[in-house]
């Protein structure tokens, strides 16, 4: 069974993504096409995401470097998420694994979660834009950072700073890194506190 990765489109709501999912026009399931922009004038690598020829947004800065040479008729794209609340217009775009190219972000993500499963300690995760952390412990680093990035997908992660840097940029923003390994629930705690004092 192929593999899928859920890709945020940014910028839906300047383009009025908004008026289509509450028309109906913009849902789950929904085929979507993606269109190199070589002219635009902000990014020659930009990639615009449209539904029945409507434009809704784009894929993160990124990612649209890794792909914008790709096929893009090669690949049936669909909706996976889309709805909205008083912060954000998300939508969210489920794309074949052998879209990417190797190394993209989202498989070093992936590599990266597999290879902390199990590794319980300290982590943090960094906006690499600004240097903003995210300081937690977990008996399963892996286990969480999965956890992280669906509740980012979601729109339902509690940090408001990560979502709004999730939904204007991707989560190629971010990296994902672990301090200390620590077994002990007692003392991750404490060094939890020790590193979240340090930011």
């Amino acid at each position: 069974m192929p593999k899928f990765h859920e890709i945020p489109i940014m910028g839906t709501f300047a383009y009025k993504a908004e008026e289509l999912i509450d028309s109906g026009q913009l849902k789950h399931g929904d085929f979507v096409s993606l269109e190199h922009e070589p002219e635009n004038s902000y990014d020659s690598n930009a990639v615009s995401v449209k539904i029945k020829g409507k434009k809704i947004g784009y894929i993160p800065k990124n990612i649209a470097e890794a792909i914008c040479n790709q096929d893009f008729s090669k690949f049936n794209i669909k909706v996976q998420n889309a709805g909205k609340n008083k912060d954000n217009v998300y939508v969210i775009v489920k794309i074949p694994d052998n879209f990417f190219p190797k190394n993209t972000v989202y498989k070093n993500l992936n590599q990266r979660i597999s290879d902390s499963l199990g590794i319980a300690g300290i982590y943090v995760i960094r906006n690499s834009l600004n240097s903003m952390e995210y300081i937690g412990q977990s008996c399963d680093i892996g286990k969480r950072w999965k956890d992280h990035v669906d509740d980012l997908k979601k729109n339902s992660h509690p940090s408001k700073k990560l979502l709004k840097a999730f939904w204007q940029y991707g989560i190629d923003v971010f990296e994902f890194e672990i301090l200390e390994r620590c077994s002990e629930e007692l003392d991750r705690l404490d060094l939890e506190k020790h590193y979240i004092l340090q930011i």
